[in-house]
């Protein structure tokens, strides 16, 4: 039983230690570009880091644009 267990366990952990991982940096699913958002004005897409023009809040980098 503690075999079992054990073996299920270890399988659990391997299972997940398996997933995809992130790329060392995002970009669009639609081209190699990065996209930079700012929070407040989904509208307001840069192709860099920068201050969104409407609030002046920091643009943050977008990691799946088809979730805005």
């Amino acid at each position: 039983m503690k075999t079992i267990l054990a073996s299920t366990f270890l399988s659990l952990i391997v299972l997940s230690s398996c997933g995809g991982s992130q790329p060392e940096t995002s970009k669009t699913k639609s081209s190699d570009k990065l996209i930079y958002s700012c929070t407040m004005h989904h509208e307001v897409r840069e192709d860099k880091a920068g201050r969104c023009p409407k609030c002046g809040m920091d643009l943050v980098l977008v990691d799946d644009i088809s979730k805005w």
